[in-house]
């Protein structure tokens, strides 16, 4: 299973997914999985305009990097991560699916998936670690930007979801 990310923006009247760095990231890890798991992949996650989305789009990729059509599917129902889980349908007891999403978004996705019921087995990628650029790490730049951005809306999304489990 693999958690969709990105946008659908309008683009000359027509709507466009725009798959943003985490979105490539995961496909090609899920690729990889598959290629060692066979089975399913399942792309969970909305938005859709005009019946476009980031899952699909992530899907079309999926197949492009080796998986064969008919393996993969698209569930976008879900405009956020706990919805997504909970309008799927619920994989078997017995074998829990891999989870593949950023290692920034795995613990939230982790708590959204226990709490729509859903038996999962983690499998991060698009790690944001990198080797520390010593006093550089002190000027402004737009990637520290994107970064906090990234983690405060991981933080708040699990104090969110922790606050509805109560």
């Amino acid at each position: 299973m693999l958690l969709a990310s990105g946008s659908v923006e309008r683009h000359e009247g027509r709507a466009v997914p725009r798959l943003d760095t985490p979105a490539w990231e995961r496909t090609a890890a899920a690729a990889s999985l598959w290629q060692h798991t066979r089975g399913r992949l399942l792309v969970l996650g909305g938005p859709v305009m005009d019946g476009v989305s980031p899952a699909r789009a992530m899907a079309e990729a999926a197949v492009a990097m080796g998986v064969p059509r008919e393996a993969v599917t698209a569930d976008d129902r879900g405009d956020t991560t706990i919805t997504a889980f909970q309008l799927a349908p619920r994989p078997p007891a017995d074998a829990p699916p891999w989870l593949v999403t950023s290692a920034l978004h795995l613990p939230r996705a982790m708590l959204a998936a226990r709490q729509a019921g859903w038996p999962v087995r983690a499998f991060p990628c698009d790690y944001t670690v990198t080797d520390s650029p010593g006093w550089r790490q002190w000027m402004p730049s737009t990637l520290a930007y994107r970064r906090n951005v990234e983690l405060v809306h991981e933080y708040v999304g699990s104090l969110a979801y922790r606050w509805k489990e109560r």
